[in-house]
């Protein structure tokens, strides 16, 4: 366990993108918010929060839809950082030969296959959802000054009707599911990193699209372009309640029900467990693995 926990530390060393993209973007976030508060951004303000004819449930639901909207940009960015990172990781120490030393040390090539894998699907969500919920502290101290200001009270405008905590926990939820959900699509990729030369990119795109143009050709079917977009986003209809993943909220008011229901309410896990998609994927997220250590063991060691 020690051992994984240091070609973890090393890969977040060597590929600094994975904590430093998530830093730049809450630095990005704070400054505007600043330039929002001396009136340096058009059409920005925060006077609209001194309206006391805002309606509470409204508030909160707007507060809500801010947190995930939040949340859902920084897990966009990473999502296409840890794609990046799983194409390169067992690519780039054949590039520059650095193979040869790694391969020298005790350490087995399961070991640092799985440490990559720990890397992307663990290190990487959690850095983007610790960096993000910090940010959103950061702001909500941001605009705590500006209600001051404004001679509006921050605990009854801000704090108070925000669901923070039920939206992190959802969030923190969804996190969970999406990383087991797309474990096949990392493991595909960390085989395409251990497998091509050069053109990574290319290799990870064109197996399936010319699997999907075949299939559409020859038997006039799409079933496997439908299991892809299956993989890509149907997670949250197996893993949230109907009424959530219907995604039919008429008003911010609704939204603020939702988020204050018992989370017994909004979280559903048993269609998600006993889809066979689910273990599935599982199975061949292995099998992808699997294959990545064997190419890192006899493959060639150049690229």
């Amino acid at each position: 366990m020690k051992t994984l926990i240091t070609l973890v530390r090393r890969e977040a060393w060597e590929h600094s993108a994975i904590w430093l993209v998530p830093v730049v973007m809450s630095l990005v976030l704070l400054v505007l918010a600043v330039m929002a508060s001396f009136g340096l951004i058009d059409n920005v303000s925060v006077e609209v929060m001194t309206d006391h004819s805002v309606d509470a449930r409204e508030l909160t639901g707007g507060l809500a839809a801010f947190n995930f909207a939040l949340f859902g940009w920084f897990a966009m960015v990473m999502s296409v950082v840890a794609t990046f990172y799983l194409l390169d990781c067992l690519l780039a120490d054949r590039k520059d030969r650095s193979i040869l030393f790694w391969k020298s040390l005790p350490v087995s090539d399961l070991k640092t296959v799985l440490s990559k894998l720990l890397t992307a699907a663990v290190l990487i969500p959690l850095i983007a959802f610790a960096v993000s919920l910090v940010t959103h502290v950061l702001l909500l101290i941001v605009g705590t000054i500006d209600l001051l200001v404004l001679g509006a009270s921050p605990w009854e405008m801000l704090w108070a009707p925000n669901p923070i905590f039920s939206t992190s926990a959802l969030v923190f939820y969804a996190m969970i599911v999406q990383v087991l959900w797309y474990l096949p699509l990392m493991g595909y990729l960390m085989l395409v990193s251990a497998f091509a030369k050069r053109a990574v990119m290319v290799w990870a795109v064109i197996p399936p699209l010319v699997i999907s143009v075949l299939e559409q050709q020859l038997l006039g079917t799409r079933h496997f372009a439908t299991l892809i977009a299956d993989r890509l986003g149907g997670v949250f209809p197996l893993a949230f309640d109907v009424n959530v993943r219907s995604g039919n909220v008429e008003s911010l008011g609704e939204l603020a029900d939702k988020i204050d229901s018992p989370l017994s309410e909004v979280i559903n896990v048993a269609p998600l467990l006993q889809s066979a998609g689910f273990w599935l994927g599982l199975v061949v997220a292995a099998g992808f693995i699997a294959g990545a250590v064997y190419l890192r063991r006899y493959g060639d060691d150049s690229a």
